[in-house]
């Protein structure tokens, strides 16, 4: 059986994939069968890959054979349901999930495409008539590409290649493997739990990569955050078990407040005026409207260690005694 693409400038045939792949991966593709659309040679340094395109039969069983890259970052459910929306829409232009076969795990690991896999499977599992919705869709079938037993090294650039243009966070561009610093290490645990916690207080968080202030990215917080703690505790002495997700969210409400005191004061000190405080009014995010912020996060460390103290009162007033002086979020 024969298909053509692009017009009948190349021609491909459905083939038997344990000619292609080592017999114990064969089972990652239901019946053995795929449809190879290209094979190339990628070389890195001294080390040599083959990387396949291909074409996989929808079903539960192949979706489920893909699986995130443990240093990619986690999915966020806002991207998802948008790519669901557009699907219905029928506006979705799908595209490559990007892979590589691990031969530890015999999985498909996904760096690249994790939202669009998971929108996938969500949509596959949901109903059966959002499951036929999906197949007819994609025509039965969706692009992936398959990189062989790569080096760590290999993905990380290629990863790395693929998101030059998107806020990918620097945490998830280096396997926790790979990080020998330990500091490092529990920053890398902190830190993403800390923004998905952060998003469902603040919620305009956006999955553009340059949102319009108040709203923020949160790839672009995650790294934010990542600089904010690396350097701290560069310059800092510090029992790093005390940071954790509810201390991180206790900083960032008490610099709201004290940002949202000020601008409230004086609205035109704010690049954008008016209208930017009153939008950052209705979701009461004021954090990202000063450039300072992150200086300020660290400055604001720095003195809460200093005395070592965080009180809330029972109206939910937040306050630092510094060296005898009170500074109060109200």
């Amino acid at each position: 059986m024969k298909h053509t693409i692009f017009k009948g400038v190349k021609t491909f045939c459905i083939f038997n994939i344990s000619k292609q792949i080592p017999k114990e991966h064969t089972t990652l593709f239901v019946n053995n069968m795929a449809t190879k659309i290209s094979s190339s040679i990628r070389r890195f340094g001294k080390d040599v890959f083959e990387e396949q395109m291909l074409l996989v039969n929808i079903s539960i069983e192949s979706l489920n054979r893909f699986t995130n890259w443990k240093s990619n970052r986690p999915v966020d459910p806002m991207k998802v349901d948008e790519i669901i929306k557009s699907i219905k829409s029928g506006l979705f232009t799908p595209q490559a999930i990007h892979t590589f076969l691990d031969a530890k795990t015999n999985q498909l690991v996904i760096f690249d495409g994790g939202h669009r896999m998971t929108a996938y499977k969500n949509l596959f599992a949901s109903s059966e008539s959002e499951s036929q919705l999906l197949t007819n869709y994609l025509g039965g079938c969706f692009v992936t590409t398959v990189v062989m037993n790569p080096t760590d090294k290999f993905m990380i650039e290629k990863f790395r290649a693929i998101n030059m243009s998107t806020p990918v966070p620097e945490i998830y561009k280096t396997p926790e493997s790979m990080i020998k610093d330990s500091v490092n290490l529990e920053i890398l645990k902190v830190v993403p739990k800390f923004v998905e916690r952060f998003k469902k207080e603040y919620k305009c968080c956006k999955t553009t990569n340059r949102p319009h202030k108040p709203s923020y990215n949160a790839s672009v917080l995650c790294n934010d955050m990542f600089e904010i703690l690396t350097t701290y505790f560069t310059d800092t002495e510090i029992d790093l078990k005390k940071i954790d997700v509810q201390y991180l969210m206790d900083m960032s409400n008490m610099l709201n407040t004290q940002y949202k005191n000020e601008i409230l004061k004086d609205p035109t000190s704010v690049k954008g005026g008016v209208k930017i405080v009153e939008k950052a009014t209705l979701v009461n995010c004021f954090i990202f409207l000063k450039d300072s912020w992150k200086d300020d996060f660290v400055n604001q460390m720095n003195q809460l260690e200093s005395v070592n103290a965080l009180d809330f009162d029972v109206d939910g007033t937040a306050t630092t005694r510094l060296s005898h002086t009170t500074i109060a979020a109200t």
